[in-house]
């Protein structure tokens, strides 16, 4: 009893105890000071030193004449060091109690030495004369890099670098440097490219659309079904073991049988069983038994359509998202051909509508569904998507595609809710691009392009192996990226969008009057390549009375709004059929479509955008640059007598040699390269007339943009400063 009552004196004289060692008692500091001399090397005392202090307490003094200070109420731990501009100290020193601390010193200097490469010079501000020298230790001294006239200033080399005219040193060693200076070109500048979709004039600074689509006044009801569903429950039952390809496939289900898994199903060029344990099976498998040649084990998951909409009738095209992605004026240049080949794999299509009937290969087409050559799509999501891509075209009927001239390819894999099993979309992608499965119809004309407007949100490693398998074709696939209930949950590209060498698309809106923006649902991240028109349901944005969605083919012989990076895939297929029938390499057309996409923010890449939206006009032309030129321009030809060449998205550029005269400078974007000049569709700006001397140097900046008939070639949108 006797200690419970003292503990609390104990502990308060343990307490007082520590308060007393760090702080002096009650919280006091235990203060101490530093005396010294500062002197030379034969002893005479030097006065003005500064004597400083860091660390727990920061202050400074100056030595008297005879060199004695004095640091006073320091406490803690301590840096004490000397510092006098030309003398170098020993030190410095660390100190933690009161302590007498002499400094020697010896006077120092130090060389600098500066040379120049090219026309210019060096200068001390309020300094004359040549600023290589002796300097003293440990001062600072500013140099400032003049160049001549015509000249300008690169960088500085040796012991400091940097690109700033203006230089800071602090002279502690011997140093060697040299000021770079590089003749100026006549003419150097930077260019943008401003890119107008709708309402406005490009000087503006927001969206404009010179090729104005027929609106019909009728309006459209819209029965909207979103297809926003969360990630299903995997079917627990049905299992998909992936085997080694090299193990027969007899030998294969002669294993799996003894392990105790029925199979209903197989993709033997990628090894992949489709398994139900049998009743009674106890023991679960696991990669753990190692004897066996099993690679990966995982659940027979579901695919979502990404959007379904039902259909409505009596539609007239009021198809908004074309024009959006420059299809007018590609579709001057090739509306496809029926070589290329696409594949739909997706809910089917409906083989007897009438504004699809004609571009659909019903021979080979087939329903792994039901197993059946007989093609359907009791949901409408594929017949859509479809229609997109190719709907019969300029034949007076319905809806317009993409694609005027194509073969579509219709593999069904969605049943009528919108959903199918991995092995399905597995089975449909390799049977798209023409890889053989014992026991599975045969494809002998591979698609060229594959669309798949479905995805799931988990990684799956035998959707991984049959895209893996898909793209060493050389196939092209399409997938669209995913749809989010909500932008905050729009992070992260859904699979097979994810896998590499699989083209990720995410979707856009019209926003009438402004730059097309990423839709709220458009799931994103560094996968996504491309964005393309998904449209927003209850938005009109351009007061036509019709929300801002997709228009295509739907039902039986209808036609229906949808919303989704579904909508948006199928305008990339079909661009890149486009691309293929102008004679676009296969191996190229993807850098040809980063190339030429239209950024929508300030970043060439984005993990929202990707590389942009997709250009139709510039794809089927490759196009690849912007012409820098000087010369002279007489109506719509322009004589060069000087000229380089830009990125398509702008840039930075230097033109040399360009003769003395009065000329222009003219930035163009030639899409077609025909040789007649700048056309309607072409990027063009222009400068006033300069006049250009040996003496005289240019700076140029500004943008170009879309030609248009009713411009005349005035776009004076290029400034200069001399």
């Amino acid at each position: 009893m006797r200690i419970n009552r003292l503990w609390p004196l104990a502990v308060l004289s343990v307490v007082l105890s520590l308060l007393t060692g760090c702080f002096g008692f009650f919280g006091s500091r235990t203060l101490y000071s530093i005396v010294g001399t500062v002197t030379d090397g034969e002893g005479n005392g030097l006065a003005d030193v500064q004597v400083s202090s860091t660390g727990q307490v920061k202050k400074f003094t100056t030595t008297a004449e005879d060199g004695s200070y004095e640091l006073e109420k320091l406490w803690g731990q301590n840096t004490i060091a000397a510092r006098k501009v030309g003398w170098k100290f020993e030190g410095p020193y660390q100190v933690a109690k009161g302590r007498q601390l002499d400094f020697v010193g010896e006077e120092k200097w130090v060389n600098l030495t500066v040379s120049v490469k090219g026309q210019g010079s060096v200068v001390r501000p309020g300094h004359s004369g040549d600023v290589s020298g002796e300097y003293p230790y440990d001062d600072t001294i500013e140099l400032l890099a003049v160049p001549d006239g015509g000249w300008g200033f690169v960088r500085w080399d040796g012991d400091a670098h940097g690109s700033e005219n203006s230089l800071l040193l602090a002279m502690v060693d011997d140093l060697e440097l040299t000021a770079v200076f590089e003749k100026l070109p006549p003419v150097q500048g930077t260019i943008e490219v401003r890119h107008v979709f709708s309402g406005q004039h490009p000087s503006a600074g927001t969206g404009t659309l010179s090729v104005s689509a027929q609106r019909s006044p009728q309006r459209l009801s819209t029965y909207d079904v979103p297809g926003l569903e969360p990630e299903p429950e995997p079917d627990t039952e049905e299992l998909i073991i992936g085997m080694d390809p090299s193990v027969d496939p007899a030998e294969a289900v002669q294993l799996l049988a003894k392990m105790g898994y029925e199979v209903l199903d197989r993709l033997v060029s990628i090894g992949a069983y489709l398994v139900r344990p049998r009743p009674g099976l106890m023991r679960p498998f696991s990669l753990d038994q190692s004897e066996y040649p099993i690679r990966y084990v995982e659940p027979n998951a579901t695919v979502y359509a990404l959007g379904v909409v039902e259909p409505n009738d009596e539609l007239y095209p009021l198809q908004w998202h074309y024009p959006l992605i420059r299809l007018p004026q590609a579709w001057s240049i090739t509306t496809g051909d029926s070589s290329v080949r696409v594949a739909v794999v997706d809910s089917g299509v409906v083989p007897s509508h009438p504004d699809l009937a004609g571009h659909l290969d019903t021979v080979y087409g087939y329903d792994f569904v039901s197993n059946s050559s007989a093609m359907r799509d009791p949901n409408g999501h594929g017949t859509h998507v479809a229609g997109t891509i190719g709907a019969v075209t300029n034949n007076g009927l319905g809806v317009a595609g993409v694609m005027w001239d194509v073969e579509i390819l219709p593999i069904r894999v969605l049943n009528a809710e919108g959903r199918g099993s991995v092995l399905d979309v597995a089975r449909g992608l390799l049977y798209a691009v023409g890889i053989e499965e014992p026991g599975s119809p045969r494809n002998p004309y591979p698609a060229q392009v594959v669309n798949l407007s479905l995805g799931m949100k988990s990684e799956n490693e035998t959707l991984r192996e049959a895209v893996a398998k898909a793209v060493s074709t050389g196939a092209l696939i399409v997938a669209a990226a995913g749809n989010a209930s909500i932008s905050s949950d729009a992070e992260g590209v859904w699979y097979p969008a994810a896998f590499p060498g699989v083209i990720a698309v995410g979707a856009v809106g019209y926003n009438y009057g402004g730059i097309p923006k990423v839709t709220y649902y458009s799931r994103y991240g560094p996968e996504i390549d491309f964005v393309a028109p998904g449209g927003i349901k209850d938005v009109d944005s351009d007061g036509d009375e019709q929300d801002d969605m997709v228009l295509s083919t739907s039902g039986t012989d209808g036609y229906g709004y949808m919303r989704g990076t579904s909508m948006a895939a199928p305008h990339v297929s079909g661009v890149i059929g486009l691309m293929l029938a102008n004679g676009v390499p296969r191996e190229q057309v993807v850098e040809v479509l980063q190339r030429t996409s239209i950024p929508l923010g300030p970043d060439e890449f984005s993990i929202k955008y990707g590389y942009g939206l997709i250009n139709a006009y510039w794809a089927v032309n490759q196009v690849d640059s912007i012409a820098i030129m000087v010369g002279t321009r007489e109506g719509n030809i322009i004589t060069p007598v000087a000229e380089t060449t830009i990125s398509p998205k702008g840039g930075s550029f230097r033109l040399e040699a360009v003769p003395p005269g009065e000329y222009q400078v003219f930035a163009w974007l030639d899409v077609v390269k025909d040789g007649q000049g700048i056309e309607p569709g072409d990027y063009f700006a222009e400068s006033p007339v300069l006049t250009f001397a040996d003496d005289k140097a240019y700076v140029i900046s500004g943008y170009i943009a879309e030609v248009t008939d009713e411009m005349e070639l005035d776009m004076e949108f290029l400034r200069c400063e001399s």
